[in-house]
């Protein structure tokens, strides 16, 4: 198993960074990082947050627990979502990949379609047609 500190060198290189551009991202001094990737000391947790956000991982492939640098989405959707139909967990999958923009702009969509479906009856509203 990989340990914290050379997950942090491993993703500081992947992102062609050095040691004090990886300490400026996350507000830490040159000599803070290499402490970090000899394992001599530890980020705090928000630091921790900030590198699996900023890197795309999760915390357990930086702490070298995993060796998987994502959540399987959709497993985790077939695991965390029993009520949901196929349809419904393929829609939350490609949800899930979205611009947090995007993901306005759909739900506002949504609420629009709603929004013309209670202005008709059951009967007259099909799809977005209505009858």
């Amino acid at each position: 198993m990989s340990t914290m500190g050379s997950r942090i060198k491993e993703l500081r290189l992947s992102k062609e960074l050095t040691q004090e551009e990886f300490g400026h991202i996350f507000g830490v001094v040159k000599s803070t990082v290499s402490l970090y990737e000899n394992n001599n000391s530890t980020p705090n947790d928000q630091i921790k947050k900030e590198i699996c956000k900023y890197f795309n991982v999760t915390l357990d492939y930086l702490a070298g627990i995993s060796d998987q640098r994502k959540e399987d989405t959709i497993n985790f959707m077939q695991e965390n979502t029993p009520l949901l139909n196929d349809e419904e967990k393929e829609l939350l999958l490609y949800y899930s990949q979205l611009s947090k923009m995007d993901k306005q702009w759909i739900i506002g969509q949504m609420i629009d379609l709603i929004r013309k479906g209670e202005n008709t009856t059951d009967t007259e509203y099909v799809g977005d047609k209505i009858s």
